[in-house]
């Protein structure tokens, strides 16, 4: 794996867990550590399904923390979501993220499906504050390293990212992008799940990445459901 290549997927974990406690980047957290998600295996559903929207123009590019220095990156046509799908079937997790037109970048636009599996607040890493309340167990982020074809498949231990894997990555249309993950990979659940989609943008050195520039539900929102 080339230099930057490894980079990015390191860099890729640490945005995981700055996705889901602050939309402005991270610098460090000294929030007590939450408990480990013990959901067990469960009888996978027949079919599952999920659709959310997002208003059109409400991307915030934030200042980010790199290195002890606060700066603001610089993202010429932010990635704006506005609509997503996720579907349970024949044991897999399917999901289509939609953007506003002409802001999808295939090799630079990072986003992250957020699962709360369990559904229980008290496990995986926190949400945002300012957030509704719940605790992240797993992420699918879309793609890492930059420039792939491939989602990075994490799951958190409080607020430490482990990754689990990766699975492949494609583009229905120029506005869209779409990934399929065995439910294996989640921890055998049965695809139920509360969730929330946030979008961030890899961009060049210094900085390598942005915060969250979007949320799906938007923050203070409830959560949207699979069911």
């Amino acid at each position: 794996v080339a230099d930057i290549d490894k980079r990015n997927l390191s860099t890729a974990l640490v945005l995981i867990v700055c996705s889901a406690q602050a939309i402005s980047g991270c610098g460090g957290s000294n929030s007590p550590t939450s408990a480990t998600s013990t959901s067990g295996l469960q009888t996978v559903a027949d079919m599952l399904t999920a659709s959310v929207t997002d208003p059109v123009g409400d991307t915030v590019i934030m200042p980010v923390v790199r290195n002890g220095i606060t700066v603001t990156p610089v993202v010429p046509i932010p990635s704006d979501l506005v609509a997503a799908t996720l579907q349970v079937s024949g044991g897999n997790l399917m999901a289509t993220i939609s953007f506003a037109p002409g802001t999808l970048s295939h090799s630079d636009t990072l986003a992250c499906v957020m699962l709360d599996i369990d559904e229980n607040p008290a496990t995986g890493t926190q949400s945002p504050s300012g957030d509704v309340r719940l605790g992240y167990d797993y992420s699918i982020c879309a793609v890492v390293p930059r420039g792939s074809t491939t989602a990075q498949v994490s799951r958190f231990n409080g607020d430490v990212a482990q990754t689990i894997g990766s699975v492949a990555v494609i583009f229905p249309s120029a506005d869209k992008t779409a990934f399929t993950v065995p439910l294996s990979m989640l921890g055998g659940d049965n695809g139920r799940a509360a969730f929330k989609i946030n979008v961030m943008q890899w961009v060049d050195d210094p900085i390598v990445s942005t915060g969250p520039i979007d949320w799906m539900p938007d923050l203070g929102q409830p959560a949207a459901l699979l069911r």
